[in-house]
């Protein structure tokens, strides 16, 4: 029996007449939305009749057409006709690349297709210090159909959901957070990924080999492990403020009615058609004001911001800061100010727009407050029920796949050290640091050293202070991330072939990687390992180092791609630049290592090898300079120059 079948009763108007009409109007109206839909369209009989029933689903039917189409694909469609279409649209691009070998033409193409089908350019090719590479870049990517895929799922997901929101499905008594339709293909995406990850293995230099599906789980993309990264980070905050004798503050704001479909599961009138994105783009203007405020009076705090949504999917934000007793009051009239800002007199706005609230110890402490929120948000644990009644692991799961859909930034931290530095300090045990400062012969300075020692403990109270305190500026923490340009190395029955000093990703992008952290000078590698990843059921792989893309694991699983010798002269020349601008930079500075440890630069390394030709009594050729010869072995790594590398390039 279907959703729709009760209506086949005499009482929704004349059934051979109306049954062919509704048939027609719900065939087009995802089936997640019939049952809601067949609902509204009794309501209406009931209301008035079926002709005005009838008049109101054609338009409901209407708006799912508009609503449901991207240019020409019906976003309907099922995930082999989306994988079908980006297949056509990279295969576009190509033939345009083949046809011509003026960028600039190809590029208009790029532009004009992206344009048919509402999505945003990958690369502001408009932005004035734009060049020749950036549309080279827009280029290759809108070649590839991952490209397209990628769009027109999100697209798609964030279309279907949007359409049940306008229809009202979205609320506490239907489809909470997020629509069942949108939840579905959130899922499926999901284990697609999943499954990948589980046919994938990656294996170290060292021989460990592991699923990449096993690396993820022992990472913050765990739902476990992030909530107790987050706890931990947010009471170590709370011990800090109790040192120094600080408040917590606890505010939450929300969107202006406008913003919301619905109102306890009934229409909002003032409802003006505005996406969750959209009602987040609010509230990080409303933030990016009150900061700019508190910039201006000389005032700082430091805490978590939080996202979640009402039932109906549009955002809202807590927000809990620590600060100086003397500016408490300051902070909440600015925040106040800020939020009722834009329709700051319309009914119910002194209610529910701003609320804000002292943390009381005697209750818990600021750690209470927020802790129901974070795991609200992330898995449920030990929340119990939602403030709904819904389930709220159940809730959780969709929560998740609401912030996954429309792009929303769950967590942010405001104020303190980075998180980055902190995470690549755990990765780094005892004998670890002994080895790195063995082998560089140099000893590591005392704040990394205390640093990492108290990040293994899980202290974020004692790692802030060691970075400084909660409120200094980041420019200013002793410790920084370590990054540098990826070499690409070939190796051959787990030998060094061949070395590239640069890689570059699938679209012709110079690929930065974090090695580890650096502090006056001195620096600590944090990633280790090389790994080569391939499929568990082939025997052919690809190798990668670091992590690149994925915020899983040090891998990278973006594969190597094969360039067109056009595409390759464009890069080479851009690395010959960026190369003569640090020959420059070095020249200056005095030295060719600028950046420990210990591995010098690749115009160092060049040098050293010319100087070796040279002292093996194997003269330049006449008229040849050392930064021609950095040309010429720029030209072609594989002629065995630079062998004399040595391993703690690739460790």
């Amino acid at each position: 029996m279907t959703a729709t079948a009760f209506l086949n009763d005499p009482a929704y108007g004349p059934v051979d007449i109306c049954r062919r009409i509704r048939n027609k109007r719900f065939a087009v109206i995802p089936e997640f939305l019939h049952s809601h839909v067949a609902k509204m369209y009794a309501r209406a009989c009931k209301r008035s009749d079926y002709r005005e029933a009838n008049l109101e689903l054609y338009y409901t039917a209407s708006a799912a057409v508009d609503q449901l189409k991207c240019g020409d694909f019906n976003l309907q469609n099922d995930d082999d006709a989306v994988k079908a279409w980006a297949d056509v649209q990279a295969e576009r691009i190509t033939k345009a690349m083949n046809k011509t070998a003026d960028i600039m033409a190809v590029s208009r193409v790029c532009v004009e297709l992206c344009a048919f089908y509402g999505f945003d350019l990958p690369v502001d090719i408009d932005h004035p210090k734009a060049t020749i590479d950036d549309r080279v870049s827009m280029v290759l990517r809108l070649s590839d159909a991952r490209f397209w895929r990628r769009n027109m799922r999100k697209r798609q997901i964030r279309s279907i959901d949007q359409l049940a929101r306008n229809l009202r499905a979205v609320h506490e008594y239907q489809q909470p957070y997020i629509s069942n339709g949108a939840f579905k293909l959130r899922r499926q995406q999901k284990r697609r990924n999943r499954l990948l990850l589980e046919q994938l293995e990656a294996t170290n230099q060292d021989g460990y080999t592991a699923l990449i599906a096993e690396l993820a789980d022992k990472s913050v993309s765990k739902p476990e492990i992030r909530r107790a990264e987050l706890m931990v980070r947010l009471r170590g905050f709370e011990e800090v403020a109790d040192k120094l004798g600080h408040v917590g503050v606890f505010y939450t704001i929300t969107c202006p009615s406008k913003y919301h479909p619905t109102s306890k599961g009934w229409k909002n009138r003032k409802y003006n058609g505005s996406t969750p994105r959209q009602a987040q783009d609010y509230l990080n203007g409303v933030w990016s004001g009150i900061r700019k405020r508190l910039k201006e009076a000389g005032v700082q705090v430091y805490g978590f911001r939080v996202a979640e949504p009402h039932s109906d999917g549009t955002p809202h934000s807590h927000m809990l800061f620590f600060m100086r007793e003397e500016h408490r009051l300051q902070v909440n009239k600015i925040m106040r100010d800020h939020a009722m800002k834009e329709d700051g007199q319309e009914q119910g706005a002194e209610k529910y727009r701003f609320d804000v609230e002292l943390i009381d110890k005697s209750k818990g402490g600021a750690t209470a407050y927020i802790s129901k929120y974070i795991s609200k948000n992330i898995d449920g644990h030990g929340v119990g029920y939602d403030n709904y009644g819904h389930d709220a692991k159940q809730s959780a799961a969709r929560i998740c796949e609401w912030a996954g859909a429309w792009g929303i930034r769950q967590f942010q931290q405001i104020g303190g050290p980075s998180v980055t530095v902190w995470r690549e300090l755990r990765r780094v045990k005892k004998e670890h640091l002994d080895d790195w400062e063995q082998r560089t012969g140099q000893k590591m300075p005392d704040v990394i050293t205390k640093a990492r020692e108290v990040a293994d403990w899980a202290d974020w109270a004692a790692y802030v202070m060691i970075m400084g305190g909660p409120m200094l500026p980041s420019a200013e923490r002793p410790i920084k991330t370590w990054m540098t340009t990826a070499p690409q190395v070939a190796r051959i029955d787990g030998k060094t072939e061949s070395i590239n000093p640069f890689r570059y990703g699938a679209f012709g992008d110079l690929v930065h990687v974090v090695k580890g952290v650096i502090s006056h000078g001195s620096a600590l590698l944090t990633r280790r390992y090389i790994w080569e990843v391939k499929s568990k059921y082939e025997s052919k792989g690809v190798e990668f180092s670091d992590a690149q893309r994925s915020p899983w694991s040090s891998v990278n699983n973006c594969p190597d791609t094969n360039f067109s010798p056009s595409e390759r002269e464009v890069i080479r020349l851009r690395a010959l630049q960026e190369v003569s601008a640090l020959d420059q930079e070095m020249i200056t500075e005095g030295n060719f290592c600028p950046i420990p440890p210990p591995s010098p630069s690749w115009v160092a390394r060049v040098r050293h090898a010319v100087a070796d030709r040279r002292a093996r009594n194997e003269a330049l050729p006449e008229g040849d300079s050392v930064d021609r010869s950095v040309e010429r072995l720029w030209a072609g790594w594989d002629t065995g120059e630079l062998e004399d590398l040595g391993e703690l390039w690739y460790v």
